[in-house]
């Protein structure tokens, strides 16, 4: 069971397109219905404010369902976040100041209190107020898109008929593979005809 970060959704709405990998985006679906994956409302605010006229922001409109209030447990945990001073640096002076959405301290409330694993683009950096650092401090599980899909989402890649494989999902390195979408999607590394991307 996973809860998904705006940046982990961006990651698949722009760069697997439904024409393209139709099999992804029916697994994808089903995931959704059967609520393995989910995502929290301030993730939903986040991409209305950031996301203008994106095929996320079209699709998100029609998923409200998918992006769940956080129950009175979530908020108090939201409230441990807090209480760790160095954490509230998660919620930066500008969004402060233009009152802009905040996702972070949610998603990690999310995944803590219904054991989920949080799926997010950002990295573990010391002494950051980062995602990955929260979820260290408070022992909660976390991955980005690559991750997923080489823990729960095997199925949904393995569907498109071999383009990706395995050993790539999961962040390994491989040569001359076609039809890899840009190096920053897994944080890996990875060769095209000799090139180094």
């Amino acid at each position: 069971m996973y809860v998904f970060d705006t940046n982990s959704l961006s990651v698949l709405f722009d760069n697997f397109y439904l024409a393209r990998f139709p099999s992804l985006w029916e697994k994808f679906d089903e995931l959704l219905l059967t609520g393995r994956i989910i995502s929290v409302r301030e993730v939903y605010n986040e991409i209305l404010c950031r996301h203008r006229d994106t095929r996320l922001v079209e699709w998100a409109k029609g998923q409200r369902e998918f992006f769940v209030q956080p129950s009175v447990e979530e908020m108090q945990f939201v409230g441990r976040i807090f209480a760790v001073v160095h954490f509230r640096a998660l919620i930066r002076k500008r969004e402060t100041l233009e009152g802009t959405p905040v996702a972070d301290p949610f998603l990690i409330a999310k995944a803590k209190v219904d054991k989920r694993v949080l799926v997010s683009q950002e990295t573990l950096k010391p002494n950051a107020a980062k995602i990955p650092n929260v979820c260290e401090h408070f022992g909660v599980q976390y991955t980005n898109v690559g991750g997923f899909y080489g823990d729960g989402g095997v199925a949904i890649l393995t569907a498109v008929g071999g383009i990706l494989r395995p050993k790539w999902w999961l962040g390994g390195c491989l040569r001359g593979t076609e039809g890899m979408p840009p190096k920053a999607w897994l944080g890996g590394c990875y060769e095209s005809r000799g090139d180094r991307f």
